[in-house]
């Protein structure tokens, strides 16, 4: 008999064996994908909701002098700067006692005094210093207001460092008052327009959305998979089912270990495609996203996942091995390809290889074949 035809019967007999899992698999991967999936809503719904984060309060006092002009100018450039604009709102008091009001009351986290001549005072060096008031430092919104106010106050003296550098060239050239007066308030304006105009205090990730998907989509997508990994779990036995006298035996019959290879990935890829069929029909139906033509788009994906599970039980002596190195192996596929955090909120050098690596590939492949229509 021809090696082709010992490995087709090789595939059959094991295709006979692999029918007596088929219902514990179709049981076992609901339970674990209404597990897995309501895990995906209340995470999405609670912990990257974008309602969820509220924007923080400052109240500011700008004296009523002669550098009121500039300061309104100052802060209406901070109202229109879109990073600061995403995170906290300022409202103007008339009076310090009215400030001190909203920050005993919680209505405002921070409280900005102004002192009077405050752009004078970067213009001639003296540097009158800017009182700030908190109620309570202690919180991540407390931290983050601290960053922006270092932040700005450090484009603030950037912009002084380069105005008098300005003027001490002027002065060792010999300007002319009128010359120096000139220039002097052209540099003041400009070099305080790119501080206060800057637009990258802070980085604002959008984790509700993860691509073409809603996040809860792609958690059901990442569910999904997980739902397929751990069928191994299930299938393990008989994944491992040949002993080394089955397969001394089957040498015998010129049958070695990449034919074995070759039935188990074809059984696994069998087994998988079978057990996403009802994944695609309820998710579907819950989403009203029906898509019958993902059951043959998801074909790669299946394909992926049964190759990752073959290869592993190839190179197991035992199921508690093979179990443990799907469920690592698995997890850290999905944590790398933004399935468990979305991509915005992994590390940069995470985000910068992960469209290369399968888990994002698999993530694409599944909510495809899920969500689209």
């Amino acid at each position: 008999m021809s090696k082709f035809n010992l490995l087709k019967h090789l595939i059959f007999s094991d295709l006979k064996r692999l029918r007596v899992y088929i219902p514990k698999l179709l049981i076992a991967v609901s339970i674990l994908l209404a597990i897995l999936g309501g895990a995906g809503k209340i995470i999405s719904n609670n912990i990257y909701e974008k309602k969820s984060f509220t924007k923080i309060k400052i109240a500011y006092y700008l004296p009523d002098d002669t550098d009121k002009k500039y300061n309104n100018w100052g802060v209406s450039m901070l109202q229109d700067t879109e990073s600061i604009n995403s995170v906290a709102t300022l409202i103007e008091v008339n009076s310090i006692e009215e400030g001190n009001k909203l920050i005993n009351s919680g209505e405002a986290m921070y409280f900005i005094v102004v002192p009077d001549n405050f752009f004078s005072g970067i213009m001639d060096g003296t540097n009158p210093p800017i009182k700030i008031i908190v109620k309570d430092n202690s919180s991540i919104e407390a931290y983050i207001s601290n960053e922006v106010f270092f932040s700005f106050a450090t484009y603030l003296g950037v912009a002084q460092a380069a105005v008098y550098s300005a003027s001490d060239t002027m002065l060792s050239h010999n300007f002319t008052d009128a010359q120096y007066l000139t220039t002097t308030n052209t540099v003041n304006l400009v070099f305080l327009e790119r501080a206060l105009g800057k637009d990258s205090y802070i980085t604002v990730a959008d984790t509700t959305k993860e691509g073409n998907y809603t996040l809860l989509e792609h958690y059901m997508g990442t569910a999904t998979i997980l739902s397929l990994f751990f069928m191994a779990f299930i299938l393990m036995p008989f994944l491992l089912g040949y002993n080394k006298g089955m397969v001394l035996s089957l040498s015998t019959y010129k049958i070695n270990n990449f034919h074995i290879f070759i039935s188990r990935m074809i059984c696994t890829n069998i087994a998988l495609f079978i057990t996403y069929i009802p994944c695609n029909i309820i998710l579907g139906l819950i989403f009203k996203k029906l898509n019958p033509l993902g059951i043959i788009t998801v074909i790669p994906g299946i394909f992926i996942i049964s190759f990752i599970i073959s290869i592993i039980c190839s190179l197991c002596k035992n199921i508690f091995s093979a179990n443990m190195i799907v469920l690592f192996v698995a997890i850290l596929i999905m944590y790398i390809g933004g399935g468990i955090l979305p991509l915005a909120l992994l590390p940069a050098s995470i985000q910068s290889i992960s469209n290369y690596l399968p888990g994002c590939l698999l993530l694409k492949l599944f909510t495809n074949s899920l969500f689209a229509l």
